[in-house]
């Protein structure tokens, strides 16, 4: 019997070989120090020669071969769960006289975290041991649901074409992007999947719309829906709240109380901010996934139900798991529908389609002139599609003429102060830490100060910056929300 690991190449691995730190070799490393095995099989879709060559250095006597996965970025939910079937396949094609797989979850991300979990389940023969070492240790993770992969075949198909019952649900959901395209396709082949959801985006996203619409395209559509501000519920009231309580089972309890999810019974759970939990309830939240059962604060019995969950988050959780504020369990369990929202910036061409929408919804009468539109499409808009919508609005009651002006728009944004340059060199590492975007927030900044002190004047700023004006035209045409303040 072959004893085989399988996994993603992440950036934590790359890293391991790259800074050669045995403190922190990456997930592959760790789970090859943990167990005997024969040999490994990678994913990537980047080029890891390299990384091959210094895992065999390692590891002379095991053998390494690395998949190259096509797939369209690291949350790609279709070429993602294709490269990992495929594969399995080839594993158990390769190794007809039996082999047993380990699958690593803590390489590479949720998604790809996910579908190691659905194919482990998908049927008795490729049935494998789970295993997760971000802390750098490893540990069997124990998944006691019954999820498969059944929902995953018609991928090809469905992400597609949506039916149009499906895609009248979605209608709220105003976008003409690849980007958010693709991601309604997958919100709409998750829906029609029971399976719990994790929603991931910037605050102003959409991670409401999308929650109510994957509801709305269930099969729970004509069930009870409740969505719940985790964040907004005092911490000592949150058993309460979502389990109910029996009367006089503390005080205040005048009258029996039946909680959310006993409300929500057949119908969906809108968890809102899920980070937001305290760890004594996210026990409680994975208790009543796993075995739906819930029980009354003061009861002794407890109470069978059947709700599916949708969470959302605009933290970054894998980085909250590491800091003991977020269990891993719950975190994969949730994470089997993950969803990654984009933000509004990465949107391209959404931005003036959204104000066309905002501004003929708000006040059909008025237009907007191309300068105006201009200020509005190099914003970077880090509050997203909530705070383009607020802006049109004081846009539209900002104008007295019958076409809203730049200075309009100028003075309808709602500027934030630049990061302090202490709090940009004091960013702690961790897997979100992104130099690109450090930089980006040092060149926004000289560069708005460069713009003020010229009063707009292009080839001035470039000259006090040391650009030569090509330069500087150069940085608005490839990232213009850098050029405003």
């Amino acid at each position: 019997m072959k004893k085989i690991l399988a996994s993603w190449i992440g950036d934590a691995d790359l890293n391991g070989q790259k800074f050669n730190n045995p403190e922190r070799p990456g997930p592959i490393v760790t789970a090859l120090k943990w167990g005997c095995f024969d040999g490994v099989e990678l994913l990537s879709n980047r080029d890891c020669e390299s990384y091959r060559a210094w895992l065999e250095n390692l590891y002379p006597k095991i053998s390494v071969i690395i998949h190259a996965a096509n797939i369209a970025n690291p949350n790609d939910l279709e070429g993602i769960y294709k490269a990992a079937d495929q594969l399995i396949s080839n594993v158990l094609d390769k190794y007809k006289q039996g082999v047993e797989l380990t699958y690593q979850l803590s390489a590479g991300t949720p998604v790809m975290a996910g579908a190691w979990m659905l194919l482990a389940n998908a049927s008795a023969n490729r049935r494998a041991t789970l295993i997760e070492s971000s802390t750098g240790t490893v540990n069997k993770v124990a998944i006691p649901f019954g999820i498969t992969a059944t929902y995953l075949r018609g991928i090809d198909e469905s992400i597609k074409t949506i039916n149009s019952s499906v895609a009248a649900t979605f209608k709220d959901i105003f976008y003409k992007s690849d980007v958010m395209s693709k991601a309604v396709a997958e919100a709409a082949l998750i829906a029609q999947h029971n399976i719990p959801v994790l929603l991931y985006g910037e605050s102003g996203t959409g991670k409401e719309l999308f929650a109510s619409a994957i509801r709305d395209a269930s099969s729970r559509a004509d069930k009870p829906y409740i969505p719940v501000n985790c964040g907004a519920i005092p911490e000592n009231l949150i058993e309460s709240e979502l389990f109910g309580h029996k009367k006089g089972s503390f005080t205040g309890a005048d009258q029996d109380h039946i909680g959310v999810f006993k409300a929500s019974d057949g119908g969906t759970i809108f968890l809102d901010e899920i980070g937001d939990l305290p760890l004594s309830a996210q026990v409680k939240i994975l208790r009543a996934i796993d075995t739906q059962r819930i029980k009354r604060v003061g009861d002794t019995a407890e109470t069978k139900i059947d709700v599916r969950i949708i969470a959302a988050t605009h933290r970054n959780l894998q980085k909250a798991v590491r800091e003991g504020k977020f269990r891993l369990d719950l975190f994969y369990r949730l994470a089997v529908g993950f969803l990654e929202i984009p933000p509004l910036r990465d949107r391209h061409g959404d931005v003036e389609w959204l104000v066309n929408k905002f501004i003929n919804k708000a006040d059909q009468k008025l237009n907007i002139s191309v300068k105006a539109m201009k200020e509005l499409c190099t914003y970077n808009w880090p509050g997203n599609v909530r705070e383009l919508k607020n802006t049109i609005s004081r846009c539209c009651y900002k104008s007295s003429g019958d076409i809203i002006q730049e200075d309009v728009v100028r003075d309808a944004l709602i500027q934030l102060d630049a990061p302090a340059m202490e709090d940009i060199l004091g960013r702690e590492f961790s897997d979100g830490f992104d130099i690109d975007k450090i930089k980006d927030e040092v060149v926004r900044h000289y560069y708005a100060k460069a713009m003020e002190k010229t009063g707009g004047n292009q080839a001035s700023a470039a000259k006090l910056l040391g650009l030569q004006p090509a330069a500087f035209r150069k940085q608005r045409r490839e990232k213009p929300h850098l050029l405003t303040g």
